[in-house]
């Protein structure tokens, strides 16, 4: 969350891709989560709720989220 807000302020970024985001939606131990928490306050941040955020929505170990990732984000295959 940090280094997203610094680049947005102190950088002027304009968006974000996240490559193989599913991973967001994992906890601790790697399995899935029903209410991942990163997601959401990405989604929810003061500081970038006017972001684009495009997620990778899949990872590497089979989770596919395209089509439903949480929140508002893009999602690409």
């Amino acid at each position: 969350m940090h280094c997203l807000k610094y680049w947005v302020k102190e950088m002027h970024a304009d968006g974000f891709r996240f490559d193989l985001a599913s991973v967001f939606t994992r906890g601790e131990d790697g399995t899935p989560l029903a209410n991942p928490p990163l997601p959401w306050r990405i989604e929810f941040s003061n500081a970038l709720y006017e972001v684009p955020m495009i997620a990778e929505a899949w990872d590497a170990s089979g989770l596919y989220h395209v089509g439903s990732f949480p929140g508002s984000w893009v999602t690409q295959p």
